[in-house]
């Protein structure tokens, strides 16, 4: 029998970011609290002024965000003189960064690192030789293949990955596809896979939906409520979903939830159109009581997208699901679009505006609500719980 080595000791985990958003790297850390792994978590970060962090987010579980150049008057006076300017402070920050780091890792010494991102890995590949703890790599997508990324900065990610992963423990990654894909291109540990589902307190149950955005918007209990949430930017069909909106009729409403450089634009479309509405982000755990009151979860991008984009399966998929919403999706989102169609979550359609523009104005609210009625029993055994016993697998090592 499996013997918990790691009981009652601590974890840290790594990420070049100010950890606000971070819903997957907090689920961890609360799955490592709820199943007993580790008796203390600590969630590593970047600050965003010149100043250390440190505080207590939950039983067990410590949030630190070191301090940065980029947060410094001076980092703050560089950045803005230039592009190239602002680069080198962004490349000095992300130097100090990995020092820093390593030197509180070297204090904390933690049983286990997991590292969430590939440019991190050299930095907790030499924790983890320097320190003797055990390695956990948990890329939240497939990061050789993201958007934007090219040129040298492909080259010296590849480099990275292809050298470092082979350190790694455990390897942790978001859907099948990408499993696949790491077992094929490097010879690592075996890929478990934890998608990005959210904890779904009525697990087994349906949701009960509610009028949150109708209220919030007011908008007539009989419209059609279209939902995007997420980032806001051009990579996520943003323009093409307010271009559709302004040419629709006024009982189908189009409400974007979340943050990013579109928010303004978007907010001005909403001035201009009854039936363009912004919400801002709204707490993690309230999400899908946010989702619930609308009728359709949409994912749509007439680009041709990274493959990272392709394989991808976000929080949001999870989210409209467990929430009961009718998804739709472009068919080059392959992961989704397959389990949309398996499962009877909604319908798919091509990576065209053309052919967004007539689902929008022609969907039926009847047929839209009797289809969400079919996958009932998939949606109510969806949540983060299910991966709990993955999680011991994953964290408690052999003695």
């Amino acid at each position: 029998m499996l013997r918990p080595k790691f009981l009652n000791d601590n974890c840290a985990h790594v990420s070049y970011s100010r950890l606000e958003n971070a819903s997957r790297i907090e689920k961890e850390a609360e799955s490592q609290i709820r199943t007993q792994i580790v008796e203390r978590v600590l969630l590593i970060g970047t600050a965003a002024e010149n100043q250390s962090k440190s505080e207590e987010k939950s039983r067990g579980i410590e949030l630190v965000l070191l301090p940065s150049v980029k947060g410094s008057v001076f980092g703050k006076w560089l950045s803005a003189v230039g592009k190239w300017p602002k680069r080198i402070v962004g490349s000095l920050a992300y130097l100090e960064f990995y020092f820093r780091v390593l030197f509180f890792l070297l204090k904390a010494k933690p049983k286990v690192i997991t590292c969430h991102q590939l440019l991190l890995l050299p930095l907790c590949s030499v924790s983890k030789l320097l320190i003797g703890c055990k390695l956990v790599y948990s890329p939240h997508e497939l990061e050789l293949h993201r958007t934007g990324l090219r040129g040298l900065l492909w080259v010296a990610s590849f480099l990275i990955e292809k050298v470092f992963i082979r350190t790694a423990d455990r390897l942790v990654v978001v859907s099948p596809p990408i499993a696949a894909w790491y077992e094929d291109h490097y010879r690592c540990a075996t890929a478990f896979v934890i998608p990005n589902v959210p904890y779904n307190p009525a697990k087994g149950n349906d949701v009960v939906p509610t009028t949150l955005l109708r209220s919030f918007f007011s908008i007539p209990k009989d419209d059609l409520i279209f939902l995007y949430q997420g980032i806001v930017d051009e990579f996520r069909g943003i323009n093409e979903l307010l271009d559709v909106f302004t040419k629709t009729t006024h009982d189908k409403h189009l409400v974007i939830m979340g943050h990013g450089p579109l928010v303004e634009k978007v907010i001005s479309y909403s001035a201009k159109w009854p039936n363009i509405h912004f919400k801002a982000s709204v707490p993690v755990r309230e999400i899908v009581t946010w989702s619930s009151s609308a009728d359709i979860g949409v994912f749509f991008s007439s680009r041709k997208i990274s493959l990272s984009y392709r394989y991808s399966l976000p929080n949001k998929f999870y989210e409209y699901s467990i929430a009961g919403l009718f998804i739709l999706v472009s068919n080059n989102f392959e992961v989704q679009a397959k389990i949309v169609s398996e499962e009877k979550l909604g319908s798919t359609i091509p990576a065209d505006v053309s052919a967004l523009a007539t689902f929008v104005n022609t969907c039926d609210p009847v047929e839209i609500r009797s289809t969400k009625l079919q996958s009932r029993h998939y949606r109510s055994q969806q949540g983060w719980q299910n991966y709990d016993e993955m999680f011991r697998q994953i964290y408690l090592f052999s003695a």
